[in-house]
């Protein structure tokens, strides 16, 4: 069953495509087999100063703990 992740208000990700993601305190990683140009997604707290992925989201320390409760439960962790 396909199940869309909220990112922010009107961005949502399908769940089913998430190839790779890693996580720590502050923020969440994620790539995506789509558009190789533009397949990471970083979800942080913080506007990183340098950053090679194209979608960066700020967000508050709390989506940010929702997101990764999410996913874990998406992908059976």
């Amino acid at each position: 069953m396909k199940r869309g992740l909220k990112i922010e208000e009107d961005y949502y990700l399908n769940m089913d495509s998430i190839i790779f993601w890693s996580f720590s305190t502050d923020s969440v990683s994620i790539i995506t087999p789509y558009n190789t140009e533009d397949n990471g997604i970083l979800i942080t707290t913080q506007k990183p100063n340098i950053v090679n992925l194209q979608q960066v989201h700020v967000v508050s320390i709390q989506e940010i703990k929702r997101i990764i409760r999410e996913i874990k439960e998406y992908m059976g962790i």
